[in-house]
């Protein structure tokens, strides 16, 4: 090296030797003096307030000084401000807030400018130019971890306890383990508009080996805070920073702090609605830095708390590589008030009593972003229909691996939690139990290695009064590569028994490929055959009408479909079927038969070719080690059914072709609810019998259960039709007109439209047959969840029939009906 390059080195050392022997150093955590729950984003300033910095997301800092740190001036909204003395010597600290003795009031706008929405408004206009999900493209690694169990730290410590030995066994439990942990490893792709890709490299649930789900942050909150509209847990939220904010949200400065880095001048701003306004709308604060106006972090949690579980946000942003705003950490802190103690958790005395303290379940769940990559190169063909890939060997990392992803070790109550709950997991069989709440919740129950299916247990209808049956059919633990099942079933008013079986064999579990065969001899409504159910749930609230089902066919089929999917978004069954129906009820027909014209029948034989297509644009998949789960789609979802009749094939009478087609989507407006469209029509070229038309589905009596995508004020088999189309149109307002703490009606208006024609009506013989090609209408007005029940919620609403088929007496043109919700997860 040359002397000019000694020189030069010994210049920089001096230069880096100096900046050391000048900068004085402070670490550090602030709390919440009495729950000892850490504060993110408090802003703190050292001695006279020429440098400063704010907390993390983990309540942690390091504040550094060019000169000696006397003290630290903590200020914190909601908190009482605090000057912190730092004692020579010191170089980490634990500092602890009060909360201020009142909330800050609802405030009146005050005439004038308000500071605040100059900030915000240059928020907005620079939202999509710091958004990162407006970028082109983006990948990282995440690691998260979810805890739930009270905090340990707000249990009361006093010497009452000593004499009270269940809270004391509940503070020494709690401060030894969590009830409950989960820690995973996510690889994520992004490439504008909408392409994701989540690979789950590891997984970990305490007490299972191999669970059946996998948790995500992203699940639970929005993962960019620039949305118009916020996910918070299930439930979606008006964003502050959004257009249209301010008739909507109050705002104002709280604070401000500037630092002495490139972030400049970041602006505390609190946010909470307007007085007067009812929306599902956020409170919290949120940081904006003057470097272009970017969101730096934000807390937030629903305005209004009407009870029950409580949850809170918060996020951390980065200028990452000197280029753009990035999201580095994600909290949610979920809390179930008092849920710990008599009822739940109990710690006996060994004399008998129970617990009487009661302690806030808390969940905290973290998630930490790293490996950040801005703009890669990725192709579309890196991403496909699953969304979140569960890997192979995810719950089977060892702990070495473990480590390598993890954001700081274990501590010594995670240790424990593990240690712990692994070992009651295996000796209780968690893995067991999941299996079986997952069936559960699929209308299925375990029973080794077969599986009892809910709904055929029972059911009720005019035709067959009480039916009660017995469904079973093979799960996973006989064989991952085919499913063997039977029915039987027994109708006490029509005294017949039913019965059915069927075989599915998978070809490609993962991209759903596979062959099903079924038969059956069972009875059906007349004239409404619908391609589009797949398969029968205990909620679907379509399914109530058929209390009121009394025409009903007698069919004996055979089957065989096979499926796939295909082209990431389109699902494809080919199936052949072959049927002998016969009407329950006075009918017969006139008409062409094999080409010939016959004079009358009640038998009829179908075989038919058919295809049927499911097409949803955007849906996206979780596939884990077993099955793929769907997450849905905001787009809308196509499903066309073709069948072809075969007069030369299976015994097959008539020549036909027949569509059918479906389309359904829900349209959600930031202050009015949301609208769910759904569409039906269909069509046969042919004149054929009743069992192959189209029944016109209603629900009508004068008061009954209100039920989903039918007719409520048109009487049953009023109509029928070779060629149809029906709109439903609902409107659900959820909670924006009304709320309060204990009653939260949803008013819903409904609107339902038709029109069907019917080509030859005097060739069926027995009963009156007529379509409605004037235009059949009708409206009503839903009040939901008037009455909570626990796992369902019942309302009430009226329909009223209007238009070409208004009847003479008005009172016949109403209908009254109880509606019913479900409360499931």
């Amino acid at each position: 090296m040359t002397c000019k390059g000694l020189k030069l080195l010994f210049f920089v050392l001096l230069l880096s030797i100096s900046g050391i022997a000048q900068d004085f150093v402070i670490k550090g955590k602030v709390q919440d003096a009495e729950t000892r729950e850490v504060l993110a984003f408090v802003n703190i300033l050292a001695n006279d307030g020429r440098s400063g910095t704010s907390t993390d997301i983990d309540g942690k800092f390091t504040l550094r000084s060019p000169s000696a740190i006397h003290s630290l001036k903590l200020s914190y909204v909601g908190y009482e401000p605090l000057v912190q003395q730092i004692e020579p010597g010191m170089s980490e600290v634990l500092i602890r807030l009060k909360k201020t003795q009142f909330e800050l009031a609802e405030v009146v706008v005050r005439p004038g400018i308000n500071p605040a929405h100059r900030i915000i408004r240059s928020v907005l206009e620079n939202r999509f130019i710091n958004d990162h999900e407006k970028m082109n493209s983006f990948s990282y690694s995440t690691y998260e971890k979810l805890t739930f169990g009270p905090e340990t730290d707000s249990i009361p410590w006093s010497d009452s306890m000593l004499s009270d030995t269940s809270a004391f066994k509940m503070k020494e439990f709690f401060d030894r383990q969590h009830l409950f942990l989960m820690e995973s490893v996510t690889e994520r792709k992004f490439m504008y508009p909408d392409k994701n890709y989540n690979k789950v490299v590891a997984s970990r649930v305490s007490g299972f080996g191999d669970p059946l789900f996998v948790f995500m942050m992203s699940q639970m909150q929005s993962t960019s805070f620039y949305k118009e509209i916020i996910l918070i847990g299930d439930k979606n939220y008006i964003n502050p920073i959004s257009n249209g904010t301010f008739s909507k949200y109050y705002f104002e400065i709280q604070d401000t702090l500037i630092e002495a880095h490139p972030y400049d001048t970041t602006f505390i701003i609190s946010f909470r609605p307007l007085m007067n306004t009812n929306f599902d709308g956020l409170k919290g604060v949120v940081s904006i830095s003057t470097n272009e106006f970017a969101i730096r972090n934000v807390i937030a949690q629903p305005a209004r708390d009407f009870g029950g579980m409580a949850i809170k946000i918060q996020q951390l942003y980065d200028f990452v590589q000197g280029d753009h705003w990035f999201p580095m950490q994600l909290n949610t802190d979920i809390i179930f008030p008092k849920a710990i103690g008599r009822g739940s958790i109990e710690f006996s005395t060994g004399s008998g009593s129970k617990d009487s303290t009661h302690q806030d379940l808390v969940g905290r769940g973290k998630s930490y972003i790293s490996d950040i990559r801005l703009n890669p190169p990725l192709r579309r063909n890196e991403f496909g229909f699953v969304d979140v890939d569960v890997m192979p060997d995810a719950y089977r990392k060892p702990e070495v691996v473990w480590n390598s992803f993890r954001s700081d070790s274990l501590s010594r109550r995670d240790l424990n939690t593990y240690r712990i709950i692994d070992s009651i997991g295996k000796v209780n069989n968690f893995d067991r139990m999941g299996y079986k709440l997952d069936a559960l919740l699929n209308g299925k129950i375990p029973i080794g290695p077969l599986d009892l299916e809910l709904d055929k247990l029972g059911r009720v209808n005019l035709h067959e009064g009480l039916r009660l049956g017995v469904g079973l059919h093979t799960n996973d633990k006989l064989s991952t590569y085919f499913q063997l099942g039977g029915y039987g079933a027994y109708g006490f008013r029509d005294k017949q028994f039913k019965y059915g079986g069927n075989l599915l064999v998978w070809i490609n579990r993962l991209q759903d490929a596979k062959i099903r065969l079924e038969l059956s001899d069972d009875v059906d409504e007349a004239g409404a055959e619908n391609p589009f159910q797949g398969g029968r749930s205990l909620t679907d609230l379509s399914q109530i009408r058929e209390l009121l089902v009394r025409k009903m066919d007698h069919n004996t089929r055979q089957q065989i479909f096979i499926g796939t999917r295909l082209l990431k978004y389109a699902s494809v069954d080919l199936g052949l079927s072959r049927n002998y129906s016969r009407p329950l009820y006075d009918y017969s027909y006139v008409g062409n038969r094999n080409g010939d014209l016959i004079v009358s029948s009640n038998e009829f034989h179908f075989t038919e070719a058919s295809l049927l297509v499911r097409y949803a644009y955007g849906e996206k998949f979780i596939r884990n080690t077993r099955s793929i789960i769907s997450m849905g789609t905001t787009y809308p979802v196509f499903w066309i059914y073709y069948g072809h009749g075969l007069n030369t094939l299976g015994g097959g009478e008539y020549n036909y072709n027949r569509v059918m087609f479906k389309a359904k989507k829900t349209f959600t407006f930031k202050y009015l609810g949301s609208t769910t469209l759904t569409f039906f029509a269909g069509m046969v070229d042919r004149d054929v019998p009743y069992p192959a038309l189209f029944n016109a589905v209603s629900d009508y009596t004068s008061f009954t259960f209100y039920s989903l995508n039918s007719f409520a004020t048109m009487r049953m088999n009023e109509f029928a039709s070779d060629r149809y189309a029906n709109l439903f149109f609902t409107h659900d307002f959820r909670q924006l007109l009304f709320r309060s703490k204990h009653f939260n009606p949803r008013p819903a208006i409904v609107t339902n439209i038709g029109i069907g024609y019917l080509s030859e009506p005097e060739n069926h013989l027995g009963i009156s047959l007529k379509g409605y090609e004037k235009g059949y209408v009708e409206s009503g007005l839903l009040i939901n969840n008037l009455l909570n029940l626990g796992i369902t919620r019942l309302g009430f609403g009226s329909f009223y029939r209007y238009g070409p088929y208004t009847l003479p007496n008005w009172k016949d043109n109403l209908a009254f009906k109880l509606t019913l919700g479900f409360n499931l997860p």
